[in-house]
């Protein structure tokens, strides 16, 4: 794998050869949860989704906090980490829903349509 560094305006990003057709640019972002602060190397593009998410758990585990405030960080870190997954889990559940019900109007169009050119 050849890495390739490229540095602009304090952003990096990466260019790593993966095969001789493969090359995937990549970036490099700095993200902070209460005191911990961790540099993630992701896609280019994703940076502020990271970003995004650092700043939600830690509102979550600030609010979680102020609601059980004897908790310990790491319980709070679990319960915020188990809330965010069983959000993501309920929303790909809606999502598969949905796309049942679009193939499903999708089949019926077309067969009303199928019925209306045969007639």
């Amino acid at each position: 794998m050849d890495n390739t560094n490229i540095e602009n305006q304090n952003q990096t990003t990466n260019v790593q050869t993966l095969t001789p057709n493969t090359q995937v640019a990549t970036e490099t972002v700095t993200v902070s949860i209460l005191d911990y602060t961790q540099k993630i190397t992701c896609r280019v593009g994703e940076g502020q989704s990271f970003i995004q998410a650092a700043q939600r758990i830690e509102k979550e585990i600030k609010d979680l906090h102020n609601n059980a405030p004897t908790f310990s960080r790491e319980r709070l870190a679990i319960l915020v980490a188990l809330d965010i997954c069983h959000d993501l889990i309920q929303k790909n559940l809606q999502l598969e829903t949905l796309s049942s019900i679009i193939k499903d109007r999708s089949a019926r169009l077309e067969q009303v349509l199928n019925n209306l050119k045969s007639e």
